[in-house]
């Protein structure tokens, strides 16, 4: 359903990359493979949360200064 209203919405640009990521909403498997699906989509998006919060913390800085 999400992914149906982007592609309703009208904008500029590109799509944004998290668009084009498999998320948990796509995953099938049951079991232990599922399991390990989810643990791996859950390392990348706790390295991106930690990428995100250093580039944060940074502009934050930047426009203290």
């Amino acid at each position: 359903m999400f992914r149906q209203l982007m592609k309703d919405l009208n904008y500029g640009g590109e799509d944004p990359t998290w668009d084009k990521m498999d998320m948990l909403e796509n995953i099938v498997p049951q079991g232990e493979a599922g399991e390990r699906v989810v643990k791996k989509d859950l390392d990348r998006l706790k390295q991106e949360k930690r990428a995100l919060a250093s580039e944060l913390q940074r502009t934050q800085d930047l426009l203290k200064q």
